[in-house]
């Protein structure tokens, strides 16, 4: 299969669009729409359409992709790609026909160099995002590889399915784990929670707070949470909590009032039982770190030297002490924190007797939960119960006088882009 990976990679690099065997390709690569139409209306049509490109077996729909990736140069104007894929598949153009490796055009046009213009008309017409490829990928695979968000979004929107194993036993969701983003876009539609717990209700509540009010709509955006009354959409840095339960999220402090004839005979019941107090622990030093996605990305477009005196520059860095940390116990205020708990990094299994790191957005707050906290087995079961493939979740937390983490542990808030 590898060799196949090969062949397909030599060829794209050294294609030569003038050594196709027919003028009708040609005008496809080029996405000559004037030339296209003639050739449409000719009484063999469907045979044009069948042809094929003998290297890699590229149907047509192929090399109107290929061509609008390579940028082709060529005298004249320059053709319209997106016109001439729509006249092709409105006269009949394959749009499940597949390479010599078991590409569909869908597959092309969301890898290398995508042109998501094509790939939506390709849907459009019915094209299948979970179709496989001869090495078992669906069409997500490859966007995210390249950590190509709005392609992943736009497949993902389009029903492809981020679970989908390959021949080798990798799927999109573990492929693409260390890109917050991608994670936070594939947790979207399957958090598995009420409406009412997707907006702050504690679980098993069952609909005696938020009853008669909207389900999680699915075009909600990533890491958006919703006012519990008004249901107005914010991030949950923006949130305000209820001061009692410290659970419920509003916009203002009139939604609360207003909501709190409903709330209040629920709230001091949701209160203490989802706090979970650890002590954080800063090793000797300073913490530092670079976020992996970031390190990724840019591994993926320079050499080891490079990104290695890239990420040695001090605004590469995000610093942690035990004083920055307990600046936020001055602040007594809730913070957005992540935490992670440790991997296998062969099995991508979690590991309960590991430390786990928490941080917030902007690392400057970062510290380890350590297995002996009576703390860490409450939070990395809530983890494993309701994070991101059981490895990481997102909580409110605040640091409190006496400088102990205090963790809400209900709601889990939604994935977020970081």
């Amino acid at each position: 299969m590898q060799e196949a990976r090969n062949r397909m990679a030599d060829v794209g690099e050294t294609f030569n669009f003038l050594k196709l065997p027919s003028d009708f390709q040609k005008a496809a690569w080029c996405a000559r729409v004037d030339l296209l139409k003639e050739f449409l209306s000719n009484p063999l049509r469907e045979e044009f359409l069948k042809q094929r490109e003998p290297l890699l077996n590229f149907p047509v729909l192929h090399l109107v992709v290929f061509g609008a990736q390579r940028h082709v140069e060529r005298s004249g104007p320059p053709g319209d790609y997106p016109q001439a894929c729509q006249l092709l598949l409105e006269a009949g153009a394959n749009v499940h026909a597949r390479d010599c490796n078991g590409y569909t055009a869908l597959h092309h046009a969301t890898s290398h160099h995508a042109q998501l213009d094509l790939a939506r008309l390709l849907l459009k017409h019915g094209a299948d995002p979970n179709a496989r490829n001869r090495f078992g990928n669906n069409a997500l695979m490859e966007p995210v590889m390249l950590n190509n968000f709005e392609a992943c979004k736009l497949l993902y929107d389009a029903g492809a399915d981020p679970d989908l194993e390959d021949f080798d036993g990798f799927t999109p969701r573990k492929t693409g784990m260390s890109y917050p983003a991608l994670q936070a876009l594939f947790a979207r539609r399957r958090e598995g929670r009420s409406g009412g717990e997707a907006r702050g209700d504690a679980p098993g509540t069952n609909g005696r707070e938020g009853a008669g009010r909207k389900p999680r709509r699915p075009e909600d955006e990533l890491g958006m949470i919703y006012c519990s009354l008004c249901e107005r959409k914010m991030t949950p840095v923006e949130a305000k909590r209820c001061s009692g339960c410290h659970v419920r999220p509003y916009c203002s402090k009139e939604c609360q009032r207003n909501d709190w004839k409903e709330h209040k005979l629920t709230c001091r019941k949701d209160s203490k039982p989802h706090e979970v107090v650890v002590t954080p622990v800063v090793p000797p030093g300073v913490m530092s770190s670079v976020p992996l996605s970031q390190f990724l990305e840019d591994m993926s477009r320079g050499s080891v030297a490079e990104i290695s005196a890239k990420v040695m520059k001090a605004d590469k860095f995000h610093t942690s002490t035990e004083e920055t940390n307990a600046a936020y116990a001055q602040k007594g205020r809730y913070f957005v924190l992540k935490v992670q708990v440790g991997m296998n990094m062969q099995t991508l299994k979690p590991i309960s007797s590991q430390p786990m790191m928490a941080y917030n957005n902007s690392r400057k707050f970062q510290c380890r939960i350590e297995p002996k906290d009576p703390g860490h087995k409450i939070i990395y079961d809530r983890i494993a119960a309701d994070g991101v493939m059981g490895l990481k979740a997102y909580f409110n937390a605040y640091v409190n006088k006496q400088k102990k983490l205090v963790i809400v542990t209900s709601p889990v808030l939604p994935a977020q882009p970081w």
